[in-house]
């Protein structure tokens, strides 16, 4: 029975061994397709090695396992998977295969001696690793610097080795047209002549690159001057009986070399390379597959050029390109066995030496890899292999011969890396970069356009197709003047070529891509329409252009013309089929097929439908996760949120609501790590907009399934992003040395601002993404870990206060706004506010309206009495909320009431809501006060975060290092009585910057944005500043107007940009921070992007003030001088800013107020003035930073 049984297993041992080895051999691509690494390798490579342990009884059986686990390793290599480690191995087996010597040859059948034969002839030719998993290429200086070491006798050897390899590998059951390239390479082996050698090896300059002619016969003469015979074809007459090599054209046309060339040419012999068959000899034709000789004679040999064999021939299109050496005036022999380098007819300098040429070799060899991979360099995910191909061309363009012509082909294909690199985890600094290059790749299409070369008319055009493209994708998404002119040029551009030209797909093309990018800010359902037309019309343009722009780039460009003319439309009658995305599919195409599945299930509404969506987009999480889809990231697991909140809808199942909430963190995390890792708050802001109001979203979503952790959760990852950015930023560099990272740690102090130019040998982010990677910026809980609700209650009780308060509003769906509330007595507090809603939130919208149109009609009465009566409205509105608010403190704070303090309440109002002056929320006639800032103390925050980081944060004495600054351009009336006044009461010693009648001229310094910021990195207490204030329609353009630093008026202003990119002091981050009070308008209102709560007042908070006092509209000079007068009196007798600032503004609603003491005859006239009590010019001023009381109290 055991001998049964042991027989029953063997022979299925066996049999898997057998399929094991098919499913291995189906692992070879066929003819005109593209290998690409899969899983089937990885498995295919774990079952073979698994195999080969168990066979010990059956030593043929295990030879032949061997052999495939040695040939699956060499497939998995050539196409870029597994590790450089592979190559070595699968070699060292494939060798023993073939020694009889080794317990593996022994017993290797006749077949697999030849399989290992074939195998073998891959690790034959030199390749040089890629990065990003991606197939190695040729190494043409390897093979160059083998040639040259070797000469003619060693290259005999490697031929002889050769000879062996492929009588054997002919022999094998192959497809024919791979045999046919095998037959070819040993017909050329079987004779071994500097024809043969040069045959071998002139695939490595591939023949669509420009000057590849030459070059071509530049490296058959070096193979005759470095191993002393004659170069290829010497001796071979022509057509006209010329001899190959003398720099005449024949006039037949005919090439010098073997004529059996002729069939395999260059571009037949890359398809029988492992991008199609791993089997042969190299990645692209590999030695002996029967690559066209490249010695044709003269200078007029270059192969044609076009568009898309130059740099941009469409929207991020890989250029075909390098630099071009035109040959000499003698002959090329010649021109080689001189030592010293020469310049040809036209002027240019040629390659002379051995090393100058391969200098040139290299940077063709830069050049061909970067177009040849382009697509996936930059579409990758994978930041390492673009830094990699960019330290290739860099070093490829230092190292060039002086005098070589066209060099900026190299820079051109560095910009259009810099250019596309948001596929591979580039940043906007990154792509900013290229586009300020881009010139240099359109300046050399449009030189190129000038030559003779053939097609040189149609460079033209790929110039300015490389021009337009950049204008598209540096236009804003939603600057509709600035896409209708793209879209006029697009126009123009579609009407140079006719139907029939080769240039004709890339006219339509491009105004395809204006029409699509115009409909989609303008949602004009026909232009849209039409620019699909004229993407699909364009497509098959290029399918019959001879241009070698591929209808698969295009393809991925709009993948499913179907779908989305079905969901223009709304025509169910195109709509795709249920049909899953392959097992081995790429990021790029779940990323596809989520698109076509989610349009499909917006018609049908079909749980399959959306369950195809779920498990698309899981799958698609994992590329995710492993950094393969940075692009899409973030959008993509937002989605996959929203369709768990759909299922949830469908079937109320628990588990659905929490993947929804999990997976809407998830999002807001990629989100917020997307905007860390970009440089400088434009950057940070245009990605934070990725993330606008999901934060509210998720944060109602997770509230409405008693979520409260997550709800807090998704509204700190979702706000204030950019702050959060700053602060961070801020603190790398003491992380990188708790951590060890020193190094790291220096070069980020070093790194500073760049604004260079200059093209880099690395992505300008790898530092910063070095950097953070070193410190888990995407792990949960890392650089942007979120504070828990026990963190949050903690510190408002330990900054003095009582309450942080978080105002959400509904998200226009089926969620009302909500309340929630922390704190150390009324522990954490949630519910719904109606009141909230986009329904009940008209008084709201009027005064958003008022606002605009106060803006625009600046001084008119009437738009100003409008907002005023809208600022009216809205403050009895907000009433409504704090209602419950009031009621609920008094419910749970201890104590009598009657003997409590004022409670104190940090706001942090979301979205819109952040425009409301909360504090003066006006209650009806009945109620025992009239606004809100008399029942509470009221200061408010950006997020929870920038509370706590602001909280911790020791006060400085404002008398110890005051400074003063007025209005440099003396428009403001009050501004200098202001600050003398505040002098001369409060801070004698102050420090004084503005333009002041009182003192000689230039007595003063002018108060400049840089004597600002130098002051700011001193030890200064207090800065007060009246000046004029101004909200920009882009936050971080908005700007305190200082005295201009030169002639011309925008260096005069000191915008949140240049507060949150200012050069940080070295060393730790004070412990204390000083107190900033801008008497100034517009100071803490953001009139777009509400959720970042992006102002000049949480700007100087970020920067690492405690105290800074804002303002949210337009204010009166006058008013506003006697509050701060008022304000910095009870500052001085000890209250804290926040109690300061409020005492100010009760004394302005006090009819019966007095002077204080303080003020001057100037001021003294104003004080009982009957409108000082209108909201309008009391209530624009905030406190933001430490809510706590000082020595004294109101």
């Amino acid at each position: 029975m055991g001998e049964e049984e042991e027989t029953g297993g063997v022979q299925a041992l066996r049999a898997w061994a057998a399929a094991a080895i098919e499913r291995a051999k189906a692992l070879q691509p066929t003819p005109d397709t593209v290998a690409r690494h899969t899983r089937a390798h990885d498995e295919s490579v774990t079952e073979l090695d698994a195999l080969s342990r168990l066979l010990d009884h059956d030593p043929a059986l295990r030879s032949s396992v061997t052999v495939w686990l040695g040939g699956v390793l060499t497939l998995r290599h050539v196409v870029g998977g597994g590790t450089p480690e592979d190559r070595e191995r699968a070699y060292g087996l494939l060798r023993d295969a073939r020694d009889p010597a080794t317990w593996t040859g022994v017993d290797a059948s006749a077949e697999d001696r030849r399989w290992a034969a074939l195998f073998l002839l891959t690790h034959k030719m030199p390749l040089q690793e890629m990065a990003g998993g991606l197939a190695p290429e040729p190494d043409a200086t390897a093979v160059f610097d083998m040639i040259r070491e070797k000469g003619l006798a060693g290259m005999a050897a490697e031929a002889a080795e050769m000879r062996e390899l492929l009588t054997e590998a002919v022999k094998l059951p192959l497809h024919p047209e791979f045999l046919r390239h095998l037959r070819k390479a040993l017909e050329l082996q079987t004779s071994p002549s500097a024809d043969g050698l040069f045959d071998l090896y002139a695939d490595l300059i591939p023949e669509d690159t420009p000057g590849a002619g030459y070059m071509r016969q530049r490296m058959a003469d070096m193979l005759a001057a470095m191993t002393g015979g004659a170069g290829p074809g010497t001796g071979t007459k022509t057509g006209t009986g010329t001899k190959a090599g003398t720099g005449t054209k024949t006039g037949t046309g005919a090439t010098t070399g073997s004529d059996a060339g002729t069939q395999s040419g260059a571009d037949n012999g890359r398809r029988s390379g492992p991008r199609s068959n791993g089997a042969t000899a190299g990645p692209k034709s590999g030695p002996g597959t029967g690559a066209r000789s490249g010695a044709q004679c003269g200078p007029e040999t270059s192969p044609k050029s076009s568009p898309g064999s130059g740099p941009g021939t469409g929207p991020e299109a890989a250029p075909r390109t390098g630099p071009d050496s035109s040959p000499g005036t003698g002959s090329p022999a010649e021109d080689a066995r001189s030592s010293t380098a020469g310049t040809g007819a036209a002027g240019r300098a040629v390659p002379r030496t051995a090393d100058e040429f391969r200098r040139l070799l290299v940077a063709l060899q830069a050049a061909n890899t970067t177009s040849l991979d382009f697509t996936n360099h930059v579409g990758g995910g994978d930041p390492a292999a673009l830094d990699e191909q960019l330290r290739r061309l860099r070093g490829a363009l230092d190292g060039m011969p002086e005098g070589v012509a066209d060099t900026d082909a190299l820079e051109a294909l560095m910009a259009l890396l810099l250019n596309a690199s948001d596929g591979a985890g580039g940043t906007l600094q990154d792509t900013a970069l290229g586009f300020a290059n881009l010139k240099k790749g359109v300046d050399y299409l449009r030189r190129k356009s000038q030559t003779s070369i053939p097609m040189a008319e149609n460079l033209a055009v790929g110039a300015e197709v490389m021009s337009l493209m950049g204008d598209f994708r540096t236009a804003g998404q939603d600057d509709v003047p600035r896409l209708r002119e793209l879209l006029a040029k697009a126009e123009d551009l579609a009407g140079t070529a006719p139907e029939g030209h080769d240039l004709h797909y890339i006219g339509l093309i491009a105004r395809s891509m204006g029409r699509l990018m115009l409909g989609r800010a303008t949602m004009d359902k026909e232009l849209l329409l039409s620019g699909l037309a004229d993407f699909e019309a364009g497509k098959a343009a290029a399918g019959e252009s001879n241009l070698p722009l591929g209808v698969e780039w295009l393809e991925s460009v709009v993948p499913d013309a179907d779908a989305f003319r079905a969901y223009l439309t709304d025509d169910p009658a195109n709509l795709p089929d249920r049909e899953p995305p392959p097992a081995d599919a790429t990021a790029a195409q779940l990323h596809t097929a989520v698109s076509r599945l989610g349009i499909r299930y917006s018609f049908t509404k079909d749980p399959e439908d959306l369950e195809a969506v779920i498990t698309t987009l899981e799958r698609l999480r994992e590329h995710i996760r492993q950094g393969r889809a940075p692009r899409v990231a973030g959008d993509s697991l937002w989605q996959l949120a929203e369709a768990y909140r759909a299922r949830w809808q469908q079937g109320r199942d628990d588990s659905d609501a929490q993947a929804a909430t999990d997976t809407a963190n998830e999002a807001l995390a990629t989100i917020a790590a997307d905007v860390l890792l970009q440089h400088g708050a434009e950057d940070r802001l245009t990605t934070a907009r990725n993330g606008a109001s999901l934060g509210i979203r998720a944060a109602l979503w997770a509230a409405a399934h008693n979520r409260v952790d997550d709800a807090v959760a998704a509204l700190e990852l979702g706000r204030a992003l950019v702050l959060k950015a700053a602060a961070t930023s801020r603190a790398v560099p003491e992380l990188l040395e708790d951590r060890g990272h020193h190094d790291l740690a220096a070069a980020w102090r070093e790194s500073g601002a760049d604004d260079s130019t200059e093209l880099p040998a690395e992505l300008p982010s790898t530092l910063r993404r070095r950097a953070l990677e070193a410190l888990g910026y995407r792990q949960r809980g890392g650089l942007l870990g979120t504070p828990t609700l026990r963190e949050l209650a903690d510190g408002v009780g330990d900054a003095g206060a009582d309450a942080l308060i978080y105002l959400v509003p509904g998200d226009g769906g089926e969620a009302p706004g909500m309340l929630l509330v922390v704190g150390p007595e009324v522990g954490i507090g949630v519910g719904p506010l109606p009141i909230l809603s986009e329904q009940s939130s008209a008084p709201l919208e009027r005064y958003m309206d008022a606002v605009a149109a106060r803006a625009e009609a600046h001084g008119d009465e009437r738009a100003e009495a409008a907002w005023e009566e809208a600022l009216s409205e809205l403050c009895h509105w907000a009433h409504l909320v704090f209602v419950h608010v009031l009621a609920g403190l008094e419910q749970y704070l201890p104590g009598d009431a009657a003997d409590r303090r004022t409670p104190r309440v940090v706001l942090v109002p979301c979205g819109r809501l952040g425009i409301v002056p909360w504090h003066a929320a006006r209650f009806p006639e009945r109620a025992p006060f009239d606004y809100l800032c008399e029942a509470l103390v009221i200061s408010y925050a950006a997020s929870g975060g920038e509370f706590l980081r602001t909280a911790r944060r020791a006060p400085r004495h404002p008398v110890s290092a005051p400074a003063l600054v007025a209005d440099p351009t003396i428009t403001l009336t009050y501004a200098e009585l202001e600050v003398l006044e505040l002098r001369n009461a409060f801070y004698p010693g102050a420090r004084l910057y503005g333009d002041f009648a009182a003192f000689p001229r230039d007595s003063v310094p002018t108060g400049t944005p840089e004597q600002l910021l130098s002051l700011l990195a001193q030890d200064h207490s207090m800065v007060h500043l009246a000046t004029h204030g101004m909200a920009g329609t882009r936050p971080t353009e908005s700007a305190l107007h200082l005295a201009p630093a030169g002639s011309d008026e925008e260096s005069g202003r000191l915008t949140v940009t240049r507060l949150l990119d200012r050069p940080q002091p070295a060393g730790q981050a004070a412990a204390d921070g000083p107190l900033i009070v801008m008497s100034a308008c517009e100071t803490d209102l953001s009139n777009r992007d509400h959720d970042e709560a992006l102002t000049l007042t949480t700007a100087f908070v970020s920067g690492g003030a405690r105290d800074v006092v804002g303002s949210r509209w337009r204010v009166e000079d006058s008013a506003s001088s006697l509050l701060m007068a008022v304000f910095h009196h009870h500052l001085r007798a000890g209250l804290s800013p926040v109690d300061a600032l409020r005492a100010a503004q009760l004394w302005m609603l006090d009819p019966d107020r007095e002077d204080p003491g303080c003020l001057s005859e100037q001021f003294r006239g104003d004080v009982r003035r009957p409108d000082l009590r209108r909201p309008a010019l009391w209530a624009a001023f905030i406190h933001q930073g430490h809510p706590g009381q000082g020595k004294e109290t109101v």
